[in-house]
């Protein structure tokens, strides 16, 4: 097997592959978030390609000590300014992955109130 950088001459041969195998939507492979992006051969034959992408993770510690309405106004404006600042990276999405006790329901306040929606598939991370 050979992987070798991707070239636009590959588009063809990678959305059919992609057709065949995954409900994801087809990836913007020319966008500037992905950072590399190497095709695989196997006799002169592409049997894939590998994407990374550049993606954001929301991080917000708040005290829980503090009256319910403070930690909303502060998560109000702490989202807000990640949205905006992520915008001007060229950032296009964000994630959020929750744990701790109040779990649930900062997910429901993260759906109703910001958009955020749940991931599709099994979310997976390797630590590097």
């Amino acid at each position: 097997m050979l992987v070798r950088p991707y070239q636009e001459s590959d588009l063809e041969q990678v959305q059919s592959i992609h057709e065949k195998c995954s409900d994801f939507p087809f990836p913007r492979i020319d966008g500037p978030l992905y950072v590399v992006r190497e095709t695989i051969l196997s006799r002169d034959k592409i049997i894939g390609v590998g994407l990374l992408r550049l993606t954001s993770e929301a991080v917000i510690i708040l005290d829980l000590d503090e009256p319910r309405s403070v930690r909303a106004r502060a998560l109000e404006q702490l989202i807000n300014t990640g949205i905006h600042k992520s915008q001007k990276l060229g950032i296009d999405e964000m994630h959020a992955f929750l744990t701790g006790e109040i779990t649930h329901s900062f997910a429901d306040v993260l759906r109703r109130k910001f958009g955020f929606v749940d991931c599709e598939g099994i979310p997976l991370t390797l630590k590097l």
